[in-house]
């Protein structure tokens, strides 16, 4: 029996046998040099157009900038160590009615070493003790601290915590030195009378408003017990004001304490300006006494056992005020006649030979003994009798 022909199978075909698909030789997009130079200049006019150029520029306007803020910000914050470094500092209390100072002869100023950000570091140290008026550290000393005695106290301990560091997180990691000593005193008021300059040329009375000031200060220099009571202000008057006999007005005149209070800045006066009314004599003459007495102020328990041994005789002292006095002083009419005070004190003795300045005494109205005079010294020493006997 014949296969049918639906039974018929058909063998494949080999690969071998297929036809290949014909790919056809793709061509370049140029038929030539130029055409391939002229892509390249249509490519660069693209890429670089004017648009493009800008929109560069643009994104480099705020990059640049930004990448130089990143390194500099960097560079500042950069963590450093400043060693031996001098600022100066003040000392002040958190207690108005405390004074703190320093005990010479301690210096105001400290050695520290700083750990910080490089520029914090160099600011914080430029407007401590750069430019012109610098400001130096303030630092603040505990009120609690009893007063009118001395303290030491640790410096690191004052500086480390101080809110100028703190708050530019810079850390005080040594000092120098380790400790120093303030005197905390308690601050008074007292009253001082206004007065004028002593020696004033062609000064006669004086009236002062306010004949009274308030002198601020220590309550071991202002004590009501201490040496310079009763407290005196001088009023200094202007010599051009003196030049005319008469009534004078002066107004807002200085106002200066005596020696040594003038020297200690912790005492002020308030107000530190007086008006005046002032009554201006003529112009002063001079005359020169040859020899001017000079007598001893001493204890008589000292005299009791000791001898003093001195010129009892001032040479050549010039005495200024009034002519019409000084012309009765020079012809021995006056009622009274100057003369000079000597002190002297059991302290003075087994010390030698010593030097003393003297103390004018009877001085007529007005009349007063020349400044070089007055600083003049005499030449004194005790002996004891038992001594002077044998």
């Amino acid at each position: 029996m014949s296969d049918s022909p639906n039974n018929l199978t058909s063998e494949p075909k080999l690969a071998s046998t297929a036809k290949r698909a014909h790919v056809p030789y793709a061509t370049p997009s140029f038929k030539s040099w130029r055409d391939h130079f002229a892509a390249e200049r249509r490519w660069v006019a693209d890429t670089f157009s004017a648009e493009k150029m800008i929109e560069m520029l643009k994104q480099l306007a705020w990059v640049v900038p930004l990448t130089l803020l990143i390194w500099i910000y960097a560079e500042r914050e950069q963590v450093t160590k400043e060693q031996n470094e001098t600022i100066p500092f003040e000392i002040v209390s958190t207690d108005p009615n405390r004074l703190v100072t320093l005990r010479p002869p301690q210096d105001s100023n400290v050695v520290v070493e700083l750990e910080g950000p490089r520029a914090r570091v160099q600011d914080v140290l430029h407007r401590l003790r750069g430019g012109e008026f610098p400001q130096g550290l303030r630092i603040e000393i505990d009120k609690a601290l009893l007063p009118n005695r001395d303290h030491q106290l640790r410096t690191i301990s004052l500086i480390a915590n101080h809110d100028l560091f703190r708050h530019n997180g810079i850390t005080v990691t040594r000092t120098q030195p380790d400790t120093i000593t303030v005197s905390v005193d308690a601050i008074v008021e007292r009253d001082a009378r206004v007065a004028p300059v002593p020696g004033t040329a062609n000064l006669g009375e004086a009236k002062f408003d306010p004949p009274i000031v308030k002198l601020r200060g220590p309550r071991n220099v202002l004590s009501p017990d201490g040496d310079f009571n009763p407290l005196v202000a001088y009023a200094h008057v202007p010599p051009n004001v003196l030049t005319q006999p008469g009534q004078r007005d002066a107004d807002a005149l200085e106002l200066t304490l005596p020696p040594p209070l003038a020297k200690d800045p912790r005492i002020v006066i308030t107000p530190s300006k007086v008006d005046a009314v002032l009554q201006v004599r003529a112009s002063d003459a001079k005359w020169e006494m040859r020899a001017m007495t000079i007598r001893l102020d001493v204890p008589k328990g000292v005299t009791d056992k000791f001898i003093v041994e001195y010129d009892p005789s001032l040479p050549n002292v010039t005495l200024i005020g009034p002519k019409d006095i000084i012309d009765q002083l020079s012809a021995g009419t006056a009622n009274i006649t100057p003369y000079a005070l000597l002190s002297v004190s059991g302290e003075d003795a087994d010390g030698g030979a010593q030097q003393r300045t003297l103390r004018f005494v009877d001085l007529p109205e007005g009349v007063r003994v020349d400044e070089k005079d007055r600083q003049r010294t005499v030449s004194f020493r005790l002996i004891r009798k038992s001594e002077a006997e044998q």
